[in-house]
């Protein structure tokens, strides 16, 4: 299990997704750095929608 998949599944099963924020980074194109931060419960969607983690590409 994926670190983030394993604390999300621990949040969602204590009921506090809302105190958890993932982080998610991105290497552009132009090899610059960006992020975007999610609430748990949207990390926890979309991990549910893509079956897998939340790595970009």
């Amino acid at each position: 299990m994926q670190g983030s998949t394993a604390l999300l599944d621990s949040a969602k099963q204590r009921e506090t997704l809302s105190e958890v924020s993932i982080i998610r980074l991105y290497r552009l194109p132009d090899g610059e750095i960006d992020y975007e931060v999610l609430s748990g419960e949207e990390a926890y969607d979309e991990l549910e929608d893509i079956k897998g983690d939340l790595r970009g590409p």
